[in-house]
């Protein structure tokens, strides 16, 4: 049974009673203890209660809930092997990032679900795009990279 606000005091508006019915309640994707400290309101996302940062992922990637849970148990960068956090924080350079191809859809940036490579951490996830912010491909930069590495 879910928890819900019981307020005798106070009434909520339209707009802050779905944000807050389920105020508190653990996201429903393991591991994600974001709600946990009860700072994070809880959503229903196609009937199941989600934090809003994993609602984002979900809603942004087209991840269903498998394939997201499947994502968040990646424990190490694909690229460098550093071990992941996957707590939404950004800045953290351990922080864990979806990796997707953003030529893959021409649905203006959002995913079709079929873009995720997997799980970076946020300092490669910089670097890849440092690399096409400089109109390079990645695979040939990296080519260039090795060839200038061997001289």
């Amino acid at each position: 049974r879910l928890a819900s606000i019981n307020n005798t005091k106070y009434q909520l508006c339209s707009t802050c009673c779905p944000k807050l019915r389920n105020y508190g309640e653990p996201c429903s994707i393991d591991g994600c203890s974001n709600v946990c400290d009860g700072k994070i309101a809880v959503f229903f996302w196609k009937g199941r209660l989600v934090c809003d940062s994993c609602k984002a992922i979900l809603r942004n990637y087209s991840l269903s809930f498998s394939e997201y849970q499947l994502l968040r148990n990646v424990t190490n960068c694909q690229i460098c092997n550093t071990e992941l956090n996957h707590q939404h924080s950004r800045g953290n350079k351990k922080g864990a990032c979806m990796d997707h191809d953003h030529n893959c859809c021409p649905t203006g940036g959002k995913s079709c679900g079929k873009c995720v490579r997997g799980v970076i951490c946020q300092q490669c996830n910089t670097a890849e795009g440092y690399i096409k912010a400089s109109g390079h491909d990645v695979l040939d930069w990296a080519h260039m990279l090795i060839d200038y590495l061997k001289q």
